[in-house]
């Protein structure tokens, strides 16, 4: 999506990142933190940070320690929506400008797509997005865990009584 990086004047900045821009990204050692900077939460060199792409984007996951009080306030305030959007910080390999004007108002838009990044350093959780289309959430491993079990269960139980009724309808009919 587009999105207004800065307005100044009779000037709009504008980007947009290509969806193939991170297809030959160095994702080698990313790092999650907040603000894009401080506090390290994981990262991708140890595994503790998993990074992933589909056609929406970019997406991550890691896990949130409950002995850390970092990382416990961290999972509260994104529980909370305190903290819900996400930002990347990257370098760019390839980037193209659109100039356009605007005739009623003679703004001009300048809209960068980038479209291909050489190295992401960073996935952070931000107060303040570039992009509000971002997202993060929180949950807990193990209720997750826990109410898969428990669908897998009721599924299993479902099926057993079909069949229940299936085998009480054919004796019936004999």
């Amino acid at each position: 999506s587009e999105t207004l990086i800065c307005k100044y004047r009779d000037q709009e900045i504008w980007e947009t990142i290509d969806p193939k821009a991170l297809d030959d990204a160095d994702m080698s050692d990313v790092i999650f933190n907040m603000n894009h900077c401080g506090r390290v939460f994981a990262r991708t060199r140890n595994n503790s940070l998993k990074l992933s792409k589909d056609d929406k984007g970019l997406n991550m996951e890691t896990e949130l320690w409950e002995d850390d009080e970092g990382h416990k306030s961290l999972y509260r305030d994104i529980k909370r929506g305190i903290l819900d959007k996400m930002s990347f910080a990257f370098t760019v390999r390839k980037s193209e400008y659109v100039y356009t004007e605007d005739a009623e108002t003679g703004t001009e838009k300048v809209l960068r797509k980038i479209l291909e990044i050489d190295k992401l350093y960073d996935v952070s959780v931000v107060d303040i997005p570039a992009y509000d289309a971002t997202e993060i959430s929180a949950r807990n491993a193990l209720v997750t865990e826990s109410e898969l079990r428990k669908a897998e269960s009721l599924k299993a139980a479902s099926l057993a009584r079909e069949k229940y009724n299936y085998e009480k309808i054919k004796m019936e009919e004999k």
